[in-house]
């Protein structure tokens, strides 16, 4: 499952379904930011810090599958592996696409 909708039925609960749209399009919008930044090389510490940034915003929009990702591509960076970038992009794509389709577009 791409998006997590408990998770998201949470967040709305806890901001209030007023505040979400802007608290969603923030967090879209530094998931977007970190990814660019992760596009141009750099330095294994600076991918896994990254990495951890693009986690909770995972964590917080319900992004299950990316969360996981960047937990694993977290450790590869710090020791020194190779970060599966392009996986990384896929998820986050189907995974904003599946959510702004909304908890219809997903079959468990």
């Amino acid at each position: 499952m791409l998006v997590n909708w408990d998770r998201v039925r949470v967040l709305r609960d806890e901001i209030g379904s007023d505040d979400l749209p802007e608290v969603v399009a923030m967090f879209l919008e530094e998931g977007d930011a970190v990814l660019a930044r992760l596009a141009t090389p750099h330095p294994p510490a600076r991918i896994e810090a990254d990495l951890h940034t693009l986690k909770g915003t995972a964590l917080t929009l319900g992004f299950d599958r990316l969360a996981s990702l960047c937990r694993t591509g977290e450790l590869a960076a710090r020791a020194g592996q190779a970060v599966d970038l392009c996986a990384l992009h896929a998820v986050w794509r189907d995974s904003r696409s599946a959510f702004e389709l909304g908890p219809t577009s997903q079959r468990v």
